[in-house]
């Protein structure tokens, strides 16, 4: 585990982002978004700024980094809001299934009360030949 410093919690945002534009891309119907896979970079600029000498070098490695963390972040937020449009047209979708949703519900609650109704029958009828079947007479 490494020391909170600015350049590490820049660079660990950084992989964050690329695992949450990669995941989001594997999303049935996600949009086609160019992004670009930044962790590399950033783990160079923070491990150069950790090791570097000099207050201009440290300024042009912090520069580096922090554009490399904003143009994640850009990809991401870009991504997230395609995908937020189209979970608004599936939510519209799913709106207008609710009538057929409810008949199905309808129908399921149906068949469980029959299957409910028939184990109740095949349980009255095991009681009943119970005393047959069992010769011990344990049967209850």
């Amino acid at each position: 585990m490494h020391e909170p410093s600015d350049s590490t919690l820049l660079w660990d945002a950084v992989p964050v982002m690329t695992r949450l534009l990669r995941r989001a891309q594997t999303l049935p119907g996600a949009p086609e978004v160019g992004w670009r896979d930044r962790r590399r970079l950033a783990k160079k600029r923070a491990r150069a700024i950790e090791y570097s000498r000099g207050l201009d070098n440290k300024r042009r490695l912090y520069g580096e980094l922090i554009a490399a963390a904003r143009a994640s972040r850009a990809e991401l937020q870009t991504l997230a809001a395609e995908l937020a449009e189209i979970a608004g047209t599936a939510a519209k979708r799913w709106r207008a299934t609710r009538p057929v949703r409810e008949r199905a519900d309808i129908r399921d609650e149906t068949r469980w009360d029959y299957s409910k109704c028939h184990k109740r029958r095949r349980q009255a009828r095991r009681a009943r030949f119970a005393p047959i079947l069992d010769p011990s007479g344990l049967a209850p």
